[in-house]
C-alpha cells in the first residue's frame, strides 16, 4: 500500500513536534488493505478524505485516513476531490492526463471501483470545482464563463445549467441534507448576490432564496463557497466590507439574519464554519491561527487552538460530525516554498471556551480535506 506521508525539510521549528508524530505514525502503521478498522477491530465513526501529491508524483491521489492519523489508504490514483464523499460512499473527482490538458469529471466508489466518467473539457465548457451530494444524487460543477451546470447522478441525464451569474473564484455547495444548492453569483461583476436553489425538480429558474449583499467581498482561504449548518437550515460565510470582517449567519427559511462582528482586525474572520449544534464557529485568524468563537447568546468568547509561528498560516477549518475535531490545513513557507499540511485536532470545549488537546498529523502536500460519516 502507497503511503501518502511526505515531509520536507521545510517545516518551522515548532513544527518539529509533528515530525515526531508523523514519525510514531509510520512505525504503527503496518497494514496493507485498511478500511477504517482500528487496531482493536472497531470500525471509526468518522474518517477524513483528501486529495495529496505523493512524493516524486506528477498527479495528486484521493486518500482516507483515519483522524488520529494511523491508518491511510490511496483509495483513487491521478484524482483530485473537492467535496467530502457521499454517505453512500461515493467520490466524484477531476482527473488530468499528462499528454493532455483536459479535465475529466468521474463519479466512483469510495474506493475507486466502478468509475464512471461524467464529462470532459470540451468547446461547450471547461469543468472545474465539482460539487457531490450526500445522498450522491446530484453533482454540480462549474463550466467556466460564470455557468454552473447540474446533472442527476443516478440517471445520467442531460446537463441543466443552473445559472450564468456565477462569481469569478466560487464554488456551489449543496446542503447536508441534499436538497439544496447555495451560489454566489453576480450581477454586474460588482454586487454580490446569494442564491439557494431546490434539487428537488430540474427547474433553476426561481431560487427559493435570494439576496444581494452589495460590493463586499467573500474571505475566503481558497475557493470562496457557502458553508451550511449541520441541520441544513443555516448558511455561515464571511464577508469583508471597509477592511472590517463580518461572519453572516442566515436562516434561509425564515429569513432571520445574524451579524457577527470580529471586533479585533488581527483575528479576522475567514472560513467560518458552523459547530454541529450552532452554538461555535471555527475561523481562520489573519494572525495564522484557527480560531473558535462562541456565539450562542450574542456572548462572543474567542478562544485559539493553534500556535502559529511567523511562517505558518492555518486555514480551512471543518468540524466532524460529533463536533470534537476540527480538521484544517497547516500551510508553511520557507525559502520560497510552501508545505500544506493536512491536521485532526481533537478540541474540549468547557462551558464556553475551546482548547486543543491533542494534533494528530494527517499528510502533507494536501489539497483540500474533509470528513466522511460512517453508517457503523
Amino acid at each position: 500500500m502507497e503511503k501518502v506521508f511526505i515531509l520536507s525539510n521545510l517545516f518551522t521549528i515548532k513544527s518539529l513536534i509533528f515530525i515526531l508524530v508523523l514519525a510514531s505514525t509510520l512505525l504503527l502503521n503496518s497494514c496493507d488493505f485498511c478500511t477504517g478498522v482500528q487496531s482493536g477491530g472497531n470500525p471509526y465513526d468518522e474518517e477524513v478524505y483528501f486529495s495529496a501529491t505523493p512524493e516524486n508524483g506528477d498527479f495528486p491521489n484521493v486518500y482516507s485516513v483515519s483522524p488520529d492519523g494511523l491508518e491511510i489508504e490511496n483509495r483513487i490514483t491521478n484524482a483530485v476531490t473537492y467535496s467530502a464523499p457521499s454517505n453512500s460512499g461515493r467520490v466524484c473527482f477531476i482527473r488530468s492526463e499528462a499528454d493532455s490538458p483536459d479535465k475529466h469529471l468521474y463519479i466512483a466508489d469510495y474506493n475507486g471501483a466502478n468509475q464512471r466518467l461524467i464529462a470532459s473539457d470540451n468547446d461547450l465548457f471547461s469543468i472545474s470545482h465539482p460539487m457531490l451530494s450526500i445522498d450522491s444524487k446530484h453533482i454540480v460543477f462549474n463550466a467556466g464563463s460564470g455557468r454552473l451546470f447540474y446533472q442527476n447522478a443516478e440517471s445520467g441525464s442531460v446537463f441543466t445549467q443552473v445559472t450564468s451569474k456565477l462569481s469569478e473564484g466560487t464554488a456551489a455547495s449543496f446542503s447536508p441534507d441534499s436538497k439544496l444548492i447555495a451560489t454566489i453569483e453576480t450581477d454586474d461583476n460588482i454586487n454580490k448576490i446569494i442564491k439557494i436553489y431546490s434539487t428537488q425538480n430540474s427547474d433553476f429558474s426561481n431560487p427559493i432564496y435570494s439576496k444581494n449583499f452589495g460590493p463586499v467581498t467573500f474571505v475566503t482561504s481558497n475557493f470562496a463557497q457557502i458553508n451550511w449548518s449541520f441541520d441544513s437550515e443555516l448558511i455561515v460565510f464571511t464577508i469583508s466590507n471597509s477592511n472590517q470582517d463580518i461572519v453572516k449567519v442566515i436562516n434561509i427559511f425564515s429569513g432571520e439574519e445574524r451579524t457577527i462582528e470580529i471586533p479585533n482586525a488581527e483575528i479576522g474572520g475567514r472560513d467560518a464554519s458552523l459547530s454541529p449544534n450552532n452554538d461555535f464557529i471555527a475561523i481562520s485568524g489573519k494572525d495564522g491561527n484557527i480560531w473558535i468563537i462562541h456565539i450562542a447568546n450574542n456572548d462572543l468568547r474567542f478562544s485559539k487552538i493553534t500556535d502559529a509561528s511567523g511562517f505558518e498560516l492555518n486555514d480551512s477549518p471543518k468540524w466532524s460530525f460529533k463536533g470534537n475535531k476540527i480538521l484544517y490545513l497547516s500551510r508553511s513557507k520557507f525559502d520560497g516554498s510552501e508545505e500544506s499540511t493536512l491536521i485532526s485536532a481533537e478540541i474540549e470545549i468547557t462551558n464556553v471556551l475551546a482548547k486543543s488537546n491533542k494534533i494528530n498529523v494527517l499528510s502533507n502536500n494536501v489539497i483540500l480535506g474533509f470528513w466522511k460519516k460512517n453508517n457503523l
